[in-house]
């Protein structure tokens, strides 16, 4: 847990380019995999998720929809709990 989040540096990990990085759906073992080497190295790795990622289910092409797991939403509720998964809104303003 952060005591004071304004004083630590955080490595940013763009989540569903490390969670599709060699497959076709979105796989949080990977970025699971991804967090734990970086906690590893002494990292404290800031997960950034669009909304729709963090769905029981989405579409990730026109036809294709994925199911979250069981384990995959243990990753997520786990990493949420810890303040290492940000959600992003699916409207942002610039």
């Amino acid at each position: 847990m952060l005591t004071n989040p304004c004083c630590v540096d955080l490595s940013f990990v763009d989540g569903p380019n490390v969670a599709y990085f060699g497959y076709h759906h979105v796989n949080y073992c990977t970025l699971k995999l991804v967090v734990e080497k970086l906690e590893a190295i002494g990292e404290r790795p800031l997960v950034v998720m669009p909304y729709k990622y963090v769905q029981p289910k989405f579409h990730i092409s026109r036809t294709n929809v994925q199911v979250l797991s069981e384990q995959d939403w243990d990753v997520i509720e786990r990493y949420v709990d810890m303040m290492v998964l940000y959600r992003m809104s699916t409207s942002v303003c610039v």
